[in-house]
């Protein structure tokens, strides 16, 4: 399976750069997302949807059982 980082390899940049140029950040300059693009469609690149599954989880604050935490000033 091809990740970022081999994409980031092949086009010497790095991955998080891969990264923000997959998802069309207008943080990377669009030569260099045309690069990007064309280099993951060349090595068949499928976004790992488990993986981005895990990363949006990451952001929910939760605690060790995944259970969403209740603000704890939400009483004040």
């Amino acid at each position: 399976m091809i990740t970022i980082k081999d994409i980031a390899r092949a086009a010497s940049v790095n991955h998080s750069t891969v990264s923000r140029a997959l998802r069309d950040d207008p943080r990377v300059s669009a030569a260099m997302r045309e690069k990007i693009h064309a280099i993951a469609r060349q090595m068949n690149y499928v976004p790992n949807l488990a993986a981005r599954k895990l990363v949006r989880q990451k952001t929910i604050s939760s605690d060790s059982f995944g259970r969403r935490r209740k603000d704890c000033f939400s009483t004040i």
